[in-house]
């Protein structure tokens, strides 16, 4: 069978009806949940799209792979891809991203026979808005089209889609779906977001509301391009022979702990994210097990290296004890780690191995109040710490910085991943 992995940048698992959001946000997705195998709790590696993609990609955590070690930088060849391993089966290997750091520049295109860089270049960065000819409808089109075009031959099919990242900037007809007016979309504006988020808490609370309108908006659209492709698979005859898999990179923040957006903090609205997974024919339901994108990676890898056995996909994290803990970083810049169970977090600077946070997530699901460590986290903290020397000991795997060139550089800017340079 073949496979299709559509990932949504920066969507957070509570704002799909899957996930038991109220808002009709993800009706599409909703549908194909029912008849698939949802992962109810999945914690990135990390809350920013290159270390997290990069954990996915290379089925490893940053522990293992040391790309932690730096805040950017190319993966290096000296790592496996699973696209590597999918071509080497036999797989065709199609790649379409809509974001400036899952490109060639970046060390993502390995393995792919046809990598196509949508990233809409021709951004209005004065304003931050998405140019109006963008289409990625027409694009997603076009590359499932290259895809299926052989149709005794399966393909591994990775879309990765800017929406609902900021910019908040759903087109028509979502734009004002859920309540957001004219007057609100500056407020979805990169620049915008960045400067409230600069501003920090407390935030309007009618400011929050029109803004997670923005971004349910964004989202919804995100929807609409999925159904897009699973109506493409089954318009080419492939759907019934086609695993499909529907998750994100990263969560999105609207002032949980007084910060917006995501890449700052490891709490879960930056971490927590949507997995949905259906193999034709076998079996469906909620899977409660708590997984990462490393496990997804490490699934798929043993499928492409195996196509006759997918059972892989639908016992992602067996392979540990359902109460082992789950890691996440941030980078070299604000170094800090935690480690998660199913009851508790514990949150280290790594540099200093200092004690940052210690949560109760029974008694406080949302991560508002912080606790002495107590028994299950003083076991626990070891654990980080090994983690921890377990990456201050590795070599530095990943290549050296690349050095931006200046389109790229704006295109990162325009997305809020890096600082605008200052202007002599």
């Amino acid at each position: 069978m073949s496979v299709l992995l559509v990932v949504l940048d920066a969507a957070r698992a509570d704002h799909f009806g899957a996930y038991g959001y109220a808002r009709a946000t993800t009706p599409a997705i909703d549908a194909f949940a029912a008849d698939a195998l949802r992962y109810d709790t999945v914690i990135a590696e990390a809350p920013f799209t290159f270390l997290a993609t990069a954990s996915l990609f290379t089925a490893g955590s940053p522990a293992v792979t040391g790309l932690v070690g730096r805040s950017g930088g190319r993966i290096p060849a000296s790592l496996s891809m699973i696209t590597e391993v999918a071509k080497e089966s036999g797989f065709a290997t199609v790649g379409y991203s809509e974001n400036p750091y899952i490109t060639e520049y970046f060390g993502f295109h390995r393995g792919f026979d046809v990598f196509e860089e949508a990233f809409p270049i021709s951004l209005h960065l004065k304003r931050g808005q998405l140019a109006d000819d963008f289409n990625s409808g027409a694009r997603l089109d076009a590359i499932l089209a290259q895809a299926i075009s052989a149709p005794s031959r399966p393909f591994f099919l990775y879309a990765h889609l800017l929406r609902p990242h900021a910019p908040y900037a759903p087109p028509a007809p979502f734009a004002g779906r859920f309540g957001s007016g004219p007057e609100q979309r500056v407020l979805g504006e990169s620049r915008a977001l960045e400067a409230l988020d600069a501003r920090g808490p407390p935030f309007d609370p009618t400011t929050l509301e029109a803004l997670i309108a923005l971004y349910d908006e964004n989202l919804a659209y995100a929807d609409a391009l999925f159904a897009r492709l699973l109506s493409g698979l089954e318009a080419g005859g492939r759907l019934d022979r086609t695993i499909v898999i529907l998750t994100s990179d990263h969560g999105e923040a609207f002032g949980e702990q007084g910060r917006l957006l995501h890449s700052t903090q490891l709490h879960d609205p930056m971490l927590r994210i949507p997995l949905v997974v259906r193999v034709p024919g076998a079996r469906s339901g909620v899977e409660s097990r708590p997984v990462q994108l490393a496990d997804l990676g490490r699934a798929l890898e043993a499928y492409f290296a195996d196509p006759a056995d997918g059972s892989a996909l639908l016992r992602l994290g067996h392979d540990r004890s359902e109460d082992a803990p789950l890691y996440s970083w941030t980078n070299a810049k604000t170094h800090l780690v935690a480690a998660r169970t199913p009851t508790r977090k514990l949150v280290v600077d790594a540099a200093t191995r200092r004690l940052v946070a210690y949560y109760d997530l029974i008694g406080d699901r949302n991560e508002q109040r912080p606790i002495p460590l107590d028994q299950p986290g003083r076991a626990l903290a070891p654990l980080l710490q090994a983690k921890i020397d377990q990456w201050v000991g590795l070599p530095v795997r990943i290549e050296t910085d690349p050095e931006l060139d200046p389109e790229k550089r704006r295109q990162l800017e325009a997305l809020g991943y890096l600082e605008p340079e200052a202007k002599d």
